[in-house]
């Protein structure tokens, strides 16, 4: 298998901007001094899963290059997208909540993302994943706040519709008893249950060796919570497998 096959396949690491940009934070290279990894909290990231807001957009003339700017509150990173890729951020606009999934890279000084799937997103699951990171990487995921001015900003100003975002959220970041069944497993007449939909959203991405969970999640428009968590229960009971970390396939 390629290098660059290999990399592509590898788990999209759910961080913040401010973890990846931090001082701690360190980029290694290979013996032709090009960029391997990052190394953030121990762990070797080449894909991240990110989820923040855009506040800066440039396009050349002839559409050929194009580039947004990124803020999660806690830093900001350029998303950069070129010839063919440039379809993925074409129709994005300053003040959209958008969740990327993309490769890192590091020229010239500076660390970005290469997009892979972007997806418009509720702005409430900024909130969603805030919480999300703080219960996972805990003070070395606080402590990255004060790294960039405007995240500072933000998160100064994010207390004012934060607890009417919690509302909203409670629901979908709700975990709910093992007894207890979920409406999402529930048919209304010919309407294809939450499992079912996974199931078959597998099934159809065999002859390729499979679907990644975040391609997956990507494809879906149920809240993220309920499809790990089904998926969760699928892999547990034997349905389907991990050949590779984080990629499903039919058992």
């Amino acid at each position: 298998m390629a290098e660059t096959e290999f990399k592509k396949r590898q788990t999209a690491h759910k961080v913040s901007i401010g973890m990846i940009t931090s001082p701690d934070s360190k980029v290694h290279f290979d013996e032709n001094q090009r960029f391997r990894f990052l190394e953030v909290a121990g762990r070797d990231i080449y894909r991240i899963n990110l989820i923040a807001n855009i506040i800066d957009k440039f396009e050349s003339n002839q559409k050929q290059y194009i580039n947004i700017t990124l803020d999660d509150g806690t830093g900001n990173i350029r998303v950069k997208a070129f010839a063919d890729a440039t379809h993925l951020l074409q129709n994005l606009q300053l003040g959209d909540s958008i969740i990327i999934i993309g490769v890192i890279r590091f020229y010239n000084d500076e660390l970005y993302i290469m997009p892979e799937i972007i997806k418009n997103m509720d702005p409430k699951w900024l909130v969603a994943r805030k919480m999300e990171l703080e219960q996972e990487y805990g003070e070395l995921y606080n402590k990255t706040k004060s790294y960039d001015n405007v995240g500072e900003t933000y998160i100064e100003e994010a207390p004012k519709e934060i607890p009417q975002m919690q509302t909203q959220i409670q629901e979908p970041v709700q975990i709910q008893p093992k007894e207890e069944v979920s409406v999402e497993k529930i048919s209304s007449g010919n309407e294809p249950t939450l499992r079912e939909k996974i199931i078959e959203s597998i099934r159809n991405n065999e002859a390729e060796g499979g679907i990644d969970i975040d391609k997956l999640i990507m494809s879906m428009k149920d809240p993220v919570d309920l499809i790990n968590k089904e998926v969760t229960e699928l892999l547990e009971e034997g349905s389907i497998y991990e050949p590779k970390p984080g990629r499903l396939r039919i058992l």
